[in-house]
């Protein structure tokens, strides 16, 4: 076990995969609608696809350097993460596996019982990055730990990808905490106290977008 000695320990893991969008011939795969679009799910009841785009405001390389970032950029492309749906049922023989070329080749199965615009966006993903996700929805604790042990993101309300409110909701923690934080050092409070606060306040928003993304998970039943 690593051991860490710090002020405070702010504990944040995230469940996330996607994919790289892949241009065929100088023209988009992406269809038109999903280019503003948030979330498009479809498919019968127990089964489905959804995605959503990342089309960057900024290039990232020019980001990075304008922040003064000294290593290259993760991504620099435009992309499309998308998912299939299933019921874990139906998934028992896959649920132990992590090989990207496998979950790949179930996928690109499921996805032959869509239109063929879905079926050219999962072919032409990248591989590497197919991943298996078991969705999860956080329960809202009766009491909060009273320690310099901060939890944040998915480690307190993870949620299901639907709706794609959880990165929106982390960041949303990060900057609470932050504020928080500050606002203790400036004014020579105690951290416990501001701790305390940031909780309470993110325990108002954060729940409710995991009841949200519970309730579009619904469309799959």
């Amino acid at each position: 076990m690593n051991k860490k000695t710090a002020n405070l320990l702010v504990n944040h893991w995230a469940i996330y995969g996607r994919t790289r969008l892949v241009h065929e011939k100088d023209r988009p795969l992406m269809p038109e609608v999903l280019k503003t679009s948030g979330i498009h799910a479809i498919g019968r009841s127990g089964d489905g696809i959804f995605f959503t785009t990342m089309a960057f405001r900024e290039s990232p390389h020019a980001a990075f350097s304008r922040m003064g970032v000294a290593q290259p950029p993760p991504l620099v492309d435009d992309y499309t993460m998308w998912a299939v749906l299933m019921p874990k049922e139906r998934f028992q023989q896959y649920q132990t596996t992590s090989d990207p070329d496998l979950l790949f080749r179930v996928a690109q199965n499921i996805s032959r019982n869509f239109h063929p615009v879905i079926q050219r966006l999962i072919q032409h993903a990248d591989v590497d990055y197919t991943m298996r996700v078991t969705f999860k929805a956080g329960r809202k604790p009766s009491v909060w730990p009273n320690a310099r042990v901060i939890f944040m993101g998915d480690a307190v309300h993870a949620m299901p990808l639907t709706g794609a409110h959880g990165g929106n909701t982390a960041l949303r923690d990060a900057r609470l905490l932050a504020d928080k934080l500050e606002t203790a050092m400036k004014q020579e409070e105690d951290f416990e106290t501001a701790i305390a606060d940031y909780y309470h306040e993110m325990s108002k928003y954060a729940f409710r977008e995991v009841e949200a993304s519970k309730t579009m998970m619904k469309r799959f039943r």
